[in-house]
């Protein structure tokens, strides 16, 4: 996540806790659609990074093509998600501390 936050800032961090809180690069979204890693991007509009082999292996640029679609304006629903009835950014922003060392 810092690494995350050192590329997107809170925002990045943001989305990528509310499309996959496992924070599990390898995760495969649980609805029909055919979505993977840590933001969820769905391999029908991003084959070439889906299919690419670093996104499997460099979790580092798995992350750094997130940052790249989200500030390109690709649409990611995470905005739109509830947990426990709250928008889902709100959330995570109430309870995410990042700390420097």
């Amino acid at each position: 996540m810092r690494y995350a936050y050192s590329k997107g800032w809170l925002q990045l961090v943001t989305l990528m806790e509310c499309e996959n809180a496992l924070r599990d690069p390898y995760r495969k979204a649980e609805w029909k659609e055919d979505s993977w890693g840590f933001c969820m991007i769905n391999r029908r509009w991003h084959k070439d990074i889906v299919d690419n082999q670093l996104f499997r292996n460099d979790w580092k640029w798995q992350i750094d093509q997130c940052n790249r679609l989200m500030v390109g304006g690709t649409k990611f629903y995470w905005r739109n998600r509830k947990i426990n009835w709250v928008k889902c950014s709100d959330y995570v922003l109430s309870r995410f501390v990042i700390g420097w060392q």
